[in-house]
């Protein structure tokens, strides 16, 4: 198979959303992970893993994580190799350097990373993204599949639909329902079932074995086309989409809340105390962090560090926002149901409360803007004061 020259065309936009919603979830609790529990670990310590439970889930961080132990909840895993060789009973959120997945997943599969391996079973859907993957001979997912890379190889059994975008697509499995591919090769091999429809957009014609088969023909889409198809389809998801992805925001900021509750408490509480260093502070980070970003990518040395600091940017955003509506929500509900305040279940209600509200003000035309983005400042400001020990509800 030929080494790809071009990007694929396009992908579904609501891929691109699933994969980033669950995606910072994901980091986010990692990195949760890794704060909960002093780990005492050190520069020469590369094999150290943090680990956290909520419940039946399991958060696991680090430069190598291997998951051997069946996962009773969802897995959420970040580092540089993670080898998954144990059931997961729900979702597996599943972001590295080398990713594999050898076991059976109950739930969906989310994924992104510079190479992804699946020979296990998906009970659900799998939306993964990133650099070369593989959905080996043997693998079956029961749902759909969502898949973005430069080199995509899909020898396993999809049961629904596919969307796959590639430098390179290989197919040679068995899909139940239509695929829709972009990519700067796609080739179809000798076990390829297509049991709907297959549409593709590329500059290439199909490399298609004589054995291939396609039961609901193949159509070639022109770029037009293709372009129209991907915004129907953005335009079907968009309302749909921020309903949920206000929803997973409330869940998540009331499951940090329940979490580590002390800890949050310290933290609305010091930005309650002094808005306006957390504010300075808040910007400070956001304006020196990218540019310390981009002098480390004009260096080869520099270029892996670079790629680490922007994923736990994004989810320092993320997180910051989060930090303002939990603020909110906990001043809320010291100031109108003060009797509660102690009730840990009580304070992950009125966090979700809280990032509803912020939400709804950054909704506000014109004025939503600034909003959120005083939001942003104040969240990211806290945050950074706490981790430094500088605000003043920090631990001494």
């Amino acid at each position: 198979m030929s080494t790809a020259k071009r990007l694929p065309f396009s992908m579904r936009p609501c891929m691109l959303r699933d994969v980033a919603r669950r995606g910072l979830s994901g980091l986010i609790l990692a990195l949760g992970a890794m704060l909960a529990i002093p780990t005492g670990a050190h520069a020469d310590e590369p094999e150290r893993v943090a680990s956290a439970s909520a419940g039946a889930d399991r958060f696991f961080a680090g430069s190598t994580v291997r998951v051997s132990d069946p996962v009773p909840g969802d897995l959420i895993v970040t580092g540089g190799t993670i080898d998954v060789s144990a059931d997961v009973a729900g979702d597996a959120l599943v972001f590295g350097g080398r990713v594999r997945i050898d076991r059976s997943v109950a739930g969906s599969v989310y994924a992104a990373g510079g190479q992804f391996t699946l020979a296990g079973r998906v009970a659900g859907n799998a939306r993964v993204l990133g650099g070369q993957h593989q959905i080996e001979r043997g693998s079956r997912i029961d749902g759909n599949l969502s898949i973005g890379g430069a080199q995509v190889r899909i020898e396993g059994d999809v049961g629904g639909y596919v969307q796959a975008g590639g430098g390179t697509l290989y197919i040679d499995g068995t899909v139940g329902g239509d695929v829709l591919a972009g990519g700067g090769s796609i080739e179809l091999g000798p076990r390829a079932h297509v049991k709907g429809r297959l549409r593709y957009g590329s500059g290439d014609a199909i490399q298609r074995d004589p054995a291939a088969r396609v039961d609901g023909g193949i159509e070639k889409l022109a770029g037009a086309q293709a372009m129209a198809a991907a915004h129907r389809d953005a335009e079907h998801g968009s309302r749909a989409g921020a309903v949920v992805w206000t929803l997973g925001l409330m869940v998540l900021a009331a499951i940090l809340v329940a979490w580590l509750p002390a800890r949050w408490r310290r933290i609305g509480d010091a930005l309650r105390a002094t808005p306006g260093s957390a504010a300075l502070t808040g910007f400070i980070t956001l304006v020196c962090v990218p540019v310390a970003i981009v002098i480390a990518l004009v260096t080869v040395i520099g270029v892996p560090l670079a790629l680490l600091a922007i994923l736990a940017y994004l989810a320092l955003l993320m997180v910051g926002y989060l930090t303002a509506g939990i603020a909110l929500g906990e001043w809320g509900l010291r100031r109108f149901a003060s009797a509660r305040e102690a009730r840990t279940g009580w304070r992950a209600l009125a966090a979700g409360i809280g990032v509803l509200v912020v939400g709804l003000l950054a909704a506000i035309p014109f004025l939503g803007a600034f909003i959120a983005l005083a939001a942003l400042l104040l969240g990211v400001g806290a945050l950074v004061r706490h981790v430094r020990g500088t605000d003043a509800g920090a631990v001494s």
